[in-house]
């Protein structure tokens, strides 16, 4: 489809499944234009930073990285709070709705001023898009089993048919992944040491991360009883640490061996993760009350 092509069609797509999701009336209606939402906005960052690698060079790529990673960082700073300032002031169809001008505006720059590469239409025949599907559910059972398995028992009805599908559809992914003339995932990168162990510690930062995104509002909401907007001004202080260390570690990373800049900041995410491990019903943002 070309970089512009597979960009304009995941923006379009995005943009449309927000209109669906502010537009539908129920649980049903909902979670489908969420599923593509999630697959168009999915495949948007990887397609910015492959954009960067392909045009940029040298001193230019770390800025190119550097400007993309700070536009980046400003959706956990300033997205929770405007995300609970829409919701206590107007409904929750405009968090959906709010993308819509950006993305119409995001189409028409795209598709005017990036020309990187040309299409070739004769590889979508070579494709494996079957495991693109069970990739997703192997995926999505995984995350249900983690969530609801410590409430209804991992020896339940429900735990052992969620393993059972996650098994399949995860073992058809890696079985395809194999066998396919043009895998979806190529496995035979794994062989690379640095490559495998990049995967592994790539896993680990997203466990903390998105585990820590999710339960904190979850906990300020349930536990503490705290507003949207409250919730969110709390977490903009973490997208706000994000974004300033963004630069500073542009800055150390020519300047200090990567592997000692990793440690520290793997180190950094386990003192701040073990902190927030403790914290109970009277635990509040500056405190204990």
């Amino acid at each position: 489809m070309s970089t512009r092509g597979a960009f304009l069609a995941c923006i379009c797509g995005f943009t449309a499944a927000s209109l669906g999701c502010a537009a539908s009336n129920g649980f049903w209606s909902l979670i489908p234009a969420r599923v593509v939402q999630g697959f168009c906005g999915g495949a948007l960052i990887p397609l910015v930073f492959s954009a960067i690698f392909l045009t940029f060079e040298g001193l230019g790529r770390s800025r190119a990285t550097l400007v993309a990673g700070l536009l980046a960082m400003l959706a956990p700073t300033l997205g929770p709070a405007i995300g609970g300032f829409i919701t206590d002031r107007y409904s929750w169809h405009w968090l959906f709705l709010i993308n819509v001008p950006p993305g119409i505006v995001v189409a028409l720059l795209a598709s005017w001023v990036v020309d990187i590469d040309r299409p070739n239409w004769r590889c979508f025949g070579s494709v494996d898009l079957l495991a693109l599907p069970l990739l997703a559910i192997f995926l999505g059972g995984l995350q249900l089993i983690l969530k609801e398995a410590p409430h209804r028992g991992w020896g339940s009805t429900e735990a052992l048919l969620l393993a059972g599908l996650c098994v399949v559809s995860g073992s058809g992914v890696v079985w395809r992944s194999l066998r396919h003339r043009t895998p979806l995932i190529d496995l035979s990168a794994f062989r690379d040491r640095n490559f495998a162990v990049g995967g592994c510690f790539s896993f680990v930062l997203g466990v903390g991360l998105y585990g820590a995104t999710y339960l904190l509002p979850v906990y300020l909401g349930l536990v503490r009883d705290h507003g949207a907007l409250a919730i969110g001004e709390i977490m903009m202080v973490t997208g706000a640490a994000q974004l300033v260390m963004a630069p500073v570690a542009t800055f150390l990373e020519r300047r200090v061996d990567t592997r000692l800049l990793i440690a520290a900041g793997y180190a950094l995410l386990a003192v701040g993760l073990i902190g927030n491990s403790f914290m109970t019903f009277e635990t509040d943002f500056w405190g204990k009350h």
